[in-house]
Protein backbone atom coordinates (compact mmCIF):
# COMPACT_ATOMS: atom_id res chain seq x y z
CA UNK A 1 0.00 0.00 0.00
CA UNK A 2 1.34 3.45 -1.01
CA UNK A 3 0.84 6.18 1.04
CA UNK A 4 1.32 10.12 1.07
CA UNK A 5 2.30 12.68 3.44
CA UNK A 6 0.07 15.60 4.86
CA UNK A 7 -0.08 17.83 7.61
CA UNK A 8 -3.17 17.73 9.28
CA UNK A 9 -5.38 20.63 11.27
CA UNK A 10 -4.23 18.51 14.83
CA UNK A 11 -1.40 19.95 14.42
CA UNK A 12 -1.91 23.27 15.46
CA UNK A 13 -3.78 21.68 18.48
CA UNK A 14 -0.39 20.29 19.62
CA UNK A 15 -2.07 16.51 19.42
CA UNK A 16 -0.81 14.79 16.61
CA UNK A 17 2.38 14.99 15.06
CA UNK A 18 2.98 17.43 12.44
CA UNK A 19 3.01 15.17 9.56
CA UNK A 20 1.02 11.66 9.74
CA UNK A 21 0.95 8.94 6.56
CA UNK A 22 -2.55 8.86 4.36
CA UNK A 23 -4.04 5.95 2.56
CA UNK A 24 -5.04 7.24 -1.08
CA UNK A 25 -8.13 8.56 -1.26
CA UNK A 26 -8.50 8.76 2.59
CA UNK A 27 -8.44 11.92 4.94
CA UNK A 28 -6.86 11.00 7.84
CA UNK A 29 -8.67 14.19 9.36
CA UNK A 30 -12.14 12.46 9.21
CA UNK A 31 -11.00 8.98 10.57
CA UNK A 32 -10.31 7.09 13.66
CA UNK A 33 -6.62 5.61 12.94
CA UNK A 34 -4.57 5.97 15.54
CA UNK A 35 -1.92 8.90 15.61
CA UNK A 36 1.27 8.68 17.04
CA UNK A 37 2.59 11.76 18.91
CA UNK A 38 6.66 10.65 18.02
CA UNK A 39 8.18 7.74 16.70
CA UNK A 40 11.18 8.59 18.47
CA UNK A 41 11.72 8.98 21.75
CA UNK A 42 14.01 11.78 21.95
CA UNK A 43 11.50 13.85 19.86
CA UNK A 44 8.90 14.09 22.35
CA UNK A 45 7.76 17.04 24.11
CA UNK A 46 8.13 17.32 27.18
CA UNK A 47 5.72 19.87 29.62
CA UNK A 48 7.83 21.01 32.94
CA UNK A 49 4.79 21.68 34.32
CA UNK A 50 4.06 17.97 34.61
CA UNK A 51 5.04 16.98 38.31
CA UNK A 52 4.59 12.97 37.64
CA UNK A 53 5.52 10.66 34.45
CA UNK A 54 4.02 7.36 34.28
CA UNK A 55 6.53 5.91 31.48
CA UNK A 56 5.25 1.88 30.17
CA UNK A 57 7.42 0.21 27.42
CA UNK A 58 8.56 -2.62 25.80
CA UNK A 59 11.65 -4.73 27.33
CA UNK A 60 13.77 -4.01 24.35
CA UNK A 61 13.01 -0.22 25.15
CA UNK A 62 14.33 -0.25 28.45
CA UNK A 63 17.70 1.46 28.68
CA UNK A 64 16.60 4.25 26.51
CA UNK A 65 13.65 4.74 28.63
CA UNK A 66 15.21 4.79 31.59
CA UNK A 67 18.01 7.67 30.48
CA UNK A 68 14.54 9.42 28.85
CA UNK A 69 12.99 9.31 32.79
CA UNK A 70 16.36 10.94 34.33
CA UNK A 71 15.30 13.87 32.30
CA UNK A 72 12.23 14.02 34.36
CA UNK A 73 11.53 15.69 37.31
CA UNK A 74 9.89 12.58 38.83
CA UNK A 75 8.75 8.97 36.94
CA UNK A 76 7.85 6.16 37.00
CA UNK A 77 8.82 3.19 34.83
CA UNK A 78 7.12 -0.02 34.04
CA UNK A 79 6.25 -3.13 31.57
CA UNK A 80 3.87 -2.15 29.03
CA UNK A 81 2.66 -5.33 28.82
CA UNK A 82 2.95 -6.85 32.21
CA UNK A 83 3.88 -3.46 35.08
CA UNK A 84 0.51 -0.60 33.37
CA UNK A 85 -2.57 -2.01 34.75
CA UNK A 86 -1.15 -1.81 38.48
CA UNK A 87 0.54 1.47 38.00
CA UNK A 88 -2.55 2.95 36.58
CA UNK A 89 -4.69 2.23 39.70
CA UNK A 90 -2.10 4.43 41.82
CA UNK A 91 -1.83 7.11 39.13
CA UNK A 92 -3.04 10.38 40.24
CA UNK A 93 -5.16 13.26 37.80
CA UNK A 94 -2.45 15.60 36.10
CA UNK A 95 -0.02 12.90 35.64
CA UNK A 96 1.75 12.19 32.06
CA UNK A 97 1.37 8.80 30.89
CA UNK A 98 3.95 7.50 28.01
CA UNK A 99 3.80 5.06 25.94
CA UNK A 100 6.87 3.50 24.09
CA UNK A 101 6.74 0.36 22.10
CA UNK A 102 5.52 -1.08 19.30
CA UNK A 103 2.37 0.44 17.45
CA UNK A 104 0.29 -2.85 18.63
CA UNK A 105 1.63 -2.43 22.28
CA UNK A 106 1.45 0.48 22.55
CA UNK A 107 -2.63 1.06 21.13
CA UNK A 108 -3.32 -1.84 23.65
CA UNK A 109 -2.08 0.02 26.49
CA UNK A 110 -3.54 3.50 25.16
CA UNK A 111 -6.50 1.50 25.33
CA UNK A 112 -6.47 0.02 29.02
CA UNK A 113 -4.81 3.96 29.77
CA UNK A 114 -8.59 5.30 28.98
CA UNK A 115 -10.84 2.74 30.09
CA UNK A 116 -8.78 3.07 33.43
CA UNK A 117 -9.87 6.81 33.60
CA UNK A 118 -6.86 8.70 31.76
CA UNK A 119 -7.87 11.62 29.16
CA UNK A 120 -7.02 11.72 26.00
CA UNK A 121 -4.78 14.85 26.28
CA UNK A 122 -2.18 12.71 29.47
CA UNK A 123 -1.66 9.71 27.01
CA UNK A 124 1.50 10.62 24.99
CA UNK A 125 2.40 7.47 22.56
CA UNK A 126 5.86 6.75 20.94
CA UNK A 127 5.28 3.97 18.45
CA UNK A 128 8.79 2.55 18.01
CA UNK A 129 7.33 0.72 14.90
CA UNK A 130 8.79 4.20 12.74
CA UNK A 131 5.23 4.23 11.27
CA UNK A 132 1.71 5.75 11.63
CA UNK A 133 -1.24 4.49 11.98
CA UNK A 134 -1.89 4.48 7.84
CA UNK A 135 1.07 1.91 7.52
CA UNK A 136 1.45 -1.76 7.00
CA UNK A 137 2.57 -2.93 10.54
CA UNK A 138 1.81 -6.18 13.43
CA UNK A 139 -1.98 -5.10 14.45
CA UNK A 140 -4.95 -6.70 15.77
CA UNK A 141 -8.31 -6.82 13.86
CA UNK A 142 -11.43 -7.02 15.13
CA UNK A 143 -14.19 -9.14 12.83
CA UNK A 144 -17.26 -7.61 12.39
CA UNK A 145 -18.74 -10.90 11.51
CA UNK A 146 -17.90 -13.25 15.00
CA UNK A 147 -15.85 -10.37 16.90
CA UNK A 148 -12.59 -12.29 17.44
CA UNK A 149 -9.62 -9.85 17.20
CA UNK A 150 -6.76 -11.62 15.43
CA UNK A 151 -3.35 -10.31 14.73
CA UNK A 152 -1.38 -9.79 11.85
CA UNK A 153 1.33 -7.72 9.59
CA UNK A 154 -1.08 -5.87 7.72
CA UNK A 155 -2.18 -2.03 6.64
CA UNK A 156 -5.43 -0.16 5.76
CA UNK A 157 -7.05 -1.77 2.71
CA UNK A 158 -4.91 -5.25 3.36
CA UNK A 159 -6.58 -8.55 4.10
CA UNK A 160 -6.42 -10.91 7.21
CA UNK A 161 -7.87 -14.24 7.75
CA UNK A 162 -9.93 -13.72 11.02
CA UNK A 163 -9.41 -16.63 13.03
CA UNK A 164 -12.04 -16.96 14.52
CA UNK A 165 -14.40 -17.40 11.70
CA UNK A 166 -12.10 -17.63 8.80
CA UNK A 167 -13.53 -14.98 6.55
CA UNK A 168 -11.21 -13.18 4.68
CA UNK A 169 -11.40 -9.73 6.22
CA UNK A 170 -10.47 -6.31 4.88
CA UNK A 171 -8.85 -4.06 6.77
CA UNK A 172 -10.95 -0.38 7.23
CA UNK A 173 -9.58 2.54 8.15
CA UNK A 174 -11.55 2.94 11.36
CA UNK A 175 -9.76 1.80 14.48
CA UNK A 176 -11.64 0.83 17.82
CA UNK A 177 -9.98 2.23 21.62
CA UNK A 178 -12.02 -0.13 23.11
CA UNK A 179 -10.85 -3.03 20.99
CA UNK A 180 -7.37 -1.48 20.55
CA UNK A 181 -7.86 -3.01 17.02
CA UNK A 182 -8.96 -2.43 13.16
CA UNK A 183 -12.40 -2.76 11.73
CA UNK A 184 -12.15 -6.12 9.22
CA UNK A 185 -15.21 -6.96 7.55
CA UNK A 186 -15.81 -9.47 4.46
CA UNK A 187 -13.27 -9.01 1.74
CA UNK A 188 -15.64 -9.88 -1.03
CA UNK A 189 -18.65 -7.07 -0.13
CA UNK A 190 -20.60 -10.41 1.61
CA UNK A 191 -20.67 -13.18 -1.18
CA UNK A 192 -19.07 -15.88 1.31
CA UNK A 193 -21.25 -17.17 4.42
CA UNK A 194 -24.44 -16.12 3.66
CA UNK A 195 -24.14 -12.63 2.04
CA UNK A 196 -23.86 -9.05 3.52
CA UNK A 197 -26.70 -9.78 6.20
CA UNK A 198 -24.66 -12.18 8.26
CA UNK A 199 -22.78 -9.24 9.41
CA UNK A 200 -22.92 -8.18 12.75
CA UNK A 201 -22.11 -5.08 14.16
CA UNK A 202 -18.94 -3.95 15.36
CA UNK A 203 -18.20 -2.30 18.52
CA UNK A 204 -17.79 0.94 18.77
CA UNK A 205 -15.25 3.13 20.92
Amino acid sequence: MTTDEVTTPGEQRGRFPAVVREAPGVDPVSTSVPRWDATDLEALAIDPDVRHWLVATSADMRTQVERFAHRLPAATVVDIDDGLADALRTARAGWRIVLVGPQRSVARARSSSLAAGALDCEVLSVSTDGVSGFDAATVDVFCAHCHHVSSGDVGIGGTITCGGCDRELAVAQHFSQRHHAYLGSLADGGSRHGGPGTTAAAGEE
